[in-house]
């Protein structure tokens, strides 16, 4: 449905953030799936935001390569 889908946008969008500031796309899925409401499925929403969080975290580091602060050490 057409409600449920924000939501999931939503937090996909916060784990692909997180995931890319911090460096640690597992531990922002836990952190965010954890902090979901009840009502919330975590059978939709645990793949979506483990996926989202892993391209935060690869988008960053083939964009970081180009800038002048790197994202590698």
């Amino acid at each position: 449905s057409q409600e449920g889908l924000m939501p999931l946008a939503v937090m996909c969008l916060m784990a692909a953030t997180q995931a890319s500031v911090t460096r640690t796309p597992l531990a922002t899925v836990f952190i965010l799936t954890l902090s979901a409401e009840r009502s919330t499925e975590l059978s939709v929403m645990l793949p979506s935001c483990l996926i989202a969080s892993y391209l935060g975290v690869f988008s960053s580091r083939l964009l970081s390569d180009k800038s002048y602060f790197s994202y590698n050490n």
